[in-house]
């Protein structure tokens, strides 16, 4: 695979995967922020940056987790990568954030949480 391919292959599994988490977590946290008068882009779009470098984490970890249990390693192997992507490697956690940015302002556009009502009225 060419670094190109890997980019783009990277991008779209993050996409997938911040999709799924706005459905597998987006739902509680769109109620906490409604629940605490936090309508704004702004909140929503932090929110979706959290929940793209948290589910790459976790990414990360379940990955070389696997890898260690496979192979007889340690399991401080998935610590000492994840540690190594935020030292060395940034881009590997926040390009999954950009992402999640991208589609919570997509969701905000869609929803218009600033247009409605909050919840405990």
């Amino acid at each position: 695979m060419s670094t190109s391919e890997i980019v783009w292959s990277t991008l779209l599994v993050s996409a997938l995967l911040t999709y799924l988490g706005m459905f597998i977590l987006g739902i509680p946290i769109i109620l906490t922020l409604q629940k605490h008068g936090m309508k704004r882009l702004t909140s929503y779009a932090i929110a979706g940056f959290l929940a793209g470098v948290g589910f790459r984490c976790i990414g990360i970890l379940v990955n070389w987790l696997w890898f260690a249990y496979q192979n007889n390693l340690g399991i401080g192997i998935a610590g000492k990568e994840l540690s190594d992507a935020y030292l060395y490697e940034p881009s590997r956690l926040l390009l999954p954030g950009l992402v999640g940015v991208v589609v919570s302002i997509a969701f905000w556009i869609f929803s218009r949480p600033d247009l409605t009502p909050n919840i405990n009225d």
